[in-house]
């Protein structure tokens, strides 16, 4: 909802902090960390709540939370420099040296690459645009199946994708 509804995020942000402890699903807890990396810059802790993760991530089961950290740390990084840099570090250094997914590996590689270059400030604007184009034909697709359906027959249409 979040991504869609970008203006809901500053009534969840505070909420975040008390529900990092609380979700333990994969593909919750890559939700969390993907809002505390496209919002970060409106909660004050969001750097410090994601060096909690980093910290930890060698215990870290899910190899998507660990390639969302690696985003979302990515992102805070260019919206909040100072206190991004130290934990970006070391999350880095992980995903370069002790990682054994290889996709994220491969993006740590990257990122360090692009980091090391200077490449990644050039490049950050386009990662924000495909986003807001990813977006949006994911609201496009969406209505036009809405208009395509009558109300009564969209939970058998949305049974198919399960």
């Amino acid at each position: 909802l979040v991504r869609k509804y970008s203006w809901m995020a500053a009534a969840i942000l505070p909420q975040l902090p008390s529900c990092l402890d609380l979700v333990h699903d994969p593909e919750g807890r890559s939700a969390l960390v993907w809002m505390l990396g496209e919002h970060g810059e409106g909660l004050e802790d969001a750097p410090y709540l994601l060096e909690q993760i980093i910290e930890d991530i060698a215990e870290e089961d899910s190899s998507s939370v660990r390639l969302q950290l690696l985003v979302a740390t990515m992102k805070l990084f260019f919206k909040r420099p100072p206190e991004c840099q130290l934990m970006l570090g070391k999350l880095l250094e992980y995903a370069v040296d002790e990682e054994t997914n290889m996709d994220v590996h491969d993006r740590g590689v990257l990122y360090y690459r692009l980091l090391k270059t200077n490449i990644a400030e050039q490049a950050m604007p386009a990662m924000f645009f495909i986003e807001a184009i990813i977006d949006n034909y994911c609201s496009f697709m969406l209505t036009a199946i809405l208009k395509c359906t009558d109300a009564s027959s969209l939970p058998l249409f949305f049974e198919h994708f399960r």
